[in-house]
């Protein structure tokens, strides 16, 4: 996977302003919360298609 890779997201207005929240409260940059959701679907499509947790080695980088 190339390392450069961009991934965009659209959120809607009020999930975005929730995730501000929980980043500001937890002490974390949005993107990393942000991030983790990406990871987390990823994750949960590729257990459902049986495919193992290969997107762990994407996630965890």
């Amino acid at each position: 996977m190339d390392a450069n890779t961009e991934v965009f997201v659209t959120l809607s207005a009020d999930l975005l302003d929730r995730l501000r929240k929980v980043a500001q409260k937890e002490h974390i940059p949005l993107r990393w919360l942000v991030a983790g959701l990406i990871c987390d679907t990823v994750d949960a499509d590729r257990l459902h298609a049986g495919e193992g947790s290969g997107a762990m080695a994407i996630c965890n980088r």
